[in-house]
């Protein structure tokens, strides 16, 4: 069931970049957090375990999932900016090594808001996640206590941060150091964590009913956040972020009885595949795109060509890297739960 969530929160992050809504690629990114925190503490218990060896297949695995496609989207968007800007490539400090350094690895990335940023503009987002993964291998959700105490403090640093700056109507400085610094990416961590250390302690079964209350809450919050709170924008993201942990729990559950019953669901993991090439390709095929500026083309046919156009890029980046890598990365991926990640 993952496969299919991570999919749909790709395509929520796209028709953001198309203008559709103001606010399904916050929402999306912050879910993507949570699923995060609850599948990385799932797979290092599970899978890996704390032990070296472990950590070490951990790292090899989760670097094979994430940089060759990243360094494909960044090759393309160099050529891209050769042909169309090519003073982008010494901007938001590529002008030196240690830029190129931190485009390469996605080291210490962030997004401003008068800032060009990256050239793949979601690099930001694998920036704050490689940052998590890391402390999640250090055994920062490992424990119960250790689990709670993230939560504790995360959450109490950005409802700190919330009232600090909200005295002064400053929202757009809380907006910024929350959903583009790490204060939001562990505030989304944790409880993401916090959910897996939950479906250790409640029937599988208990999960699976509470999924017709929790998964309708989510997508409602989701997709009419305005009609919920009025416009209050802050109140719907920080709904989101705990609606995602619920969400994302009971799809855990749905999932193990799939499994059960039926066997792994191929289609939910073919989509599962799409989701981080499209995340990180969809930017660039929008500039493609609306480069050409045809005149006279709704909108609905702008954004179903771009969607048919990310696909096939997609497509075109599993057959040059994706397949070979994959292929690689299972010799270092352990056997352990059937969640695609």
């Amino acid at each position: 069931m993952f496969g299919t969530f991570r999919f749909s929160l790709a395509l929520a992050v796209v028709f953001y970049h198309l203008g559709v809504s103001t606010w399904l690629g916050p929402y999306a990114v912050f879910s993507f957090y949570v699923l995060s925190g609850f599948l990385m503490t799932l797979i290092l218990e599970q899978r890996y375990g704390y032990c070296f060896a472990g950590l070490v297949d951990f790292a090899l695995s989760r670097g094979l999932r994430i940089f060759p496609l990243y360094w494909l989207t960044l090759l393309m968007a160099v050529a891209t900016a050769l042909t169309v800007d090519p003073k982008a490539l010494f901007e938001g400090g590529r002008g030196t090594m240690g830029g190129w350094f931190s485009e390469l690895f996605i080291v210490g990335l962030r997004l401003e808001p008068d800032s060009r940023g990256s050239l793949v503009c979601q690099a930001w987002s694998l920036s704050v996640e490689i940052i998590f993964y890391l402390l999640i291998a250090l055994s920062l959700s490992r424990w119960w206590a250790s689990t709670m105490a993230w939560v504790i403090i995360s959450w109490g640093w950005v409802i700190r941060m919330f009232l600090q700056i909200g005295a002064d109507a400053k929202w757009d400085m809380f907006w910024w150091q929350v959903y583009a610094g790490l204060a939001g990416g562990a505030m989304a961590f944790s409880i993401g964590a916090l959910g897996c250390k939950l479906c250790h302690c409640v029937p599988v079964m208990c999960l699976v009913r509470a999924s017709w209350v929790g998964l309708p809450l989510w997508c409602a919050n989701f997709f009419f956040p305005n009609h919920l709170w009025g416009g209050a924008f802050y109140l719907g993201f920080f709904a989101n972020v705990v609606l995602s942990a619920g969400a994302v729990v009971c799809l855990w559950a749905v999932g193990e009885i799939l499994v059960v019953r039926d066997g792994r669901w191929r289609c939910d993991a073919a989509l599962g595949a799409l989701s981080y090439p499209i995340y990180l390709v969809h930017n660039l095929v929008i500039r493609w795109v609306r480069k050409v500026d045809i005149e006279g083309v709704a909108v609905c046919v702008e954004v179903a060509i771009i969607v048919v156009m990310v696909l096939c890029v997609r497509w075109a980046m599993d057959k040059v890297v994706g397949e070979r890598f994959e292929q690689l990365r299972m010799r270092f991926r352990r056997k352990g739960p059937e969640a695609a990640v």
